[in-house]
């Protein structure tokens, strides 16, 4: 069975309250997705294969940037 955090003596990290989290690195994943991308352009040869794995991390960063337009 796994321990609580609390049973660690640990502080959980919440939006609120001490411990809170002024800040998710969502800017860094999205940044994270579009170095992903550069690198799939220098190693997939095959344009179709390039052209459906770039959709996919363009919509994964696309998704994350939305998200931090909510959240801010």
């Amino acid at each position: 069975m796994p321990m609580l955090i609390s049973q660690l003596g640990l502080k959980p990290k919440t939006l609120r309250g001490e411990g809170a989290i002024t800040s998710l690195p969502l800017e860094k994943l999205a940044g994270y997705y579009e170095h992903l991308a550069e690198l799939a352009k220098g190693y997939e040869k095959d344009a179709a294969k390039l052209e459906e794995n770039l959709r996919h991390v363009y919509g994964w960063r696309d998704e994350v940037n939305a998200l931090v337009t909510i959240v801010r």
